[in-house]
């Protein structure tokens, strides 16, 4: 039994708990309050410590260097990017969805027959002031699954207007709109396509310098061409965006099977007559899958490793002829820095930009990335300094 004693204690070790249990209850308000500041402090300042930074630029003789010192503020500028969309995939998917189109982009036509009887396209950026016959010609190259009408790529055309550009975009075989004539698909070690599309431009505008600016596989292909033609290029300059991720292989393999069936669906088209398996072919599910079934045989590999090495470019920037500025990031899921060709570059005509967010072609900048991004800024820079540059060796 207790005495009264005993529940007098009790009840004031009671009376106690109480006390500090609605204490430490009512205390929270402020402890609620010091933690999210604590954890909003924390972030603020790993952001400005380990996010934002200068980005790394490697490369480039030294005139080519001091035109982009004097003309690229933004490769030397700390690059800032969207702190809610650091992560890689994150940054390379919300672009597409986020970036809004620029107004009064609009486009005339003009298509290409190509050597073996295929089609592509070249899409003409209706001009708002009257250009001389002598004004620069932009030639912009949508990644594999884009084309003229991406925000990206519109947002490219805008820079090239600002300064003075005549933009043009060129869409592949079924990109675009552009209706399938043959079999035959991209490939990223074949530029004959893109040879032709330039032959076209140069013969529609023989007075004017031609400055490419290609995005992802548009990237690749224009480092490809400009080593495969040297000193011949009809290109005066470039500017390449990142150059396949398992995440997204899935996805460009479900597009590049889109357009395959676009064109098996298309009268007078015989499967028999095709020199790959079809059906296997509307079955893969990955990119590389798709390559060893379908691009292989139709350009003549006899390997997935003899083709990939083929595409490669890191061993081949170093007979590049003329000013090519290639922008990537370190955490792009596609690209990794290990195999970035850093000491390959140096006092060459090939300067590479490096920032350490950004993902694939993401580079977001700002609270809400609807508009202009980092590459769009770079690119409008580099068409500045490109005009400079022929001024100086013309």
């Amino acid at each position: 039994m207790l005495s009264a004693e005993d529940l007098g204690w009790l009840s004031d070790v009671s009376a106690m708990a109480q006390n500090w249990g609605v204490a430490n209850i009512e205390q929270p308000p402020s402890a609620k309050v010091t933690i999210p500041v604590a954890l909003l402090a924390a972030f603020v300042a790993y952001y400005l410590l380990a996010v934002v930074k200068k980005p790394k630029v490697v490369g480039g003789n030294g005139e080519l260097r001091a035109l982009y010192e004097q003309h690229c503020p933004s490769l030397w500028e700390s690059y800032w990017p969207t702190f809610w969309a650091l992560n890689a995939h994150v940054s390379s998917i919300v672009r597409a969805f986020i970036q809004r189109h620029p107004p009064n982009i609009s486009y005339e036509r003009e298509l290409v027959e190509l050597a073996d009887g295929g089609v592509a396209s070249l899409d003409w950026v209706k001009e708002g002031n009257v250009l001389p016959p002598s004004a620069p010609v932009l030639l912009i190259l949508a990644g594999m699954s884009g084309s003229s009408e991406c925000a990206y790529i519109k947002h490219l055309a805008l820079a090239g207007f600002s300064e003075d550009y005549r933009p043009v975009v060129f869409n592949q075989r079924g990109a675009g709109g552009v209706r399938m004539k043959t079999h035959r698909l991209f490939c990223c070690s074949k530029v004959d396509d893109l040879q032709t599309a330039i032959q076209h431009i140069r013969r529609r505008c023989p007075e004017s310098k031609i400055i490419g600016v290609g995005v992802s596989l548009g990237g690749i292909q224009l480092i490809r061409y400009l080593h495969d033609t040297g000193d011949c290029s009809e290109l005066s300059a470039s500017i390449e965006n990142s150059r396949v991720n398992i995440r997204y292989s899935h996805y460009l393999c479900g597009k590049v099977k889109t357009t395959l069936k676009s064109y098996l669906e298309q009268d007078g088209v015989s499967r028999r007559d095709l020199p790959f398996d079809v059906d296997k072919a509307l079955r893969v599910t990955l990119m590389s899958e798709f390559d060893k079934v379908v691009t292989i045989p139709v350009f003549g590999y006899s390997c997935l490793d003899e083709y990939y090495t083929d595409a490669t470019n890191s061993d081949k920037v170093v007979r590049i002829k003329r000013p090519l500025v290639c922008i990537t990031a370190t955490n792009d899921p596609f690209v990794p820095e290990d195999s970035l060709p850093y000491e390959a570059v140096e006092n060459t005509m090939v300067t590479l930009v490096v920032t350490a967010y950004g993902g694939h072609i993401g580079f977001l900048e700002g609270i809400l990335p609807t508009r202009q991004m980092l590459t769009d800024r770079v690119c409008k820079e580099f068409l500045l300094a490109m005009k400079q540059y022929h001024l100086k060796v013309a």
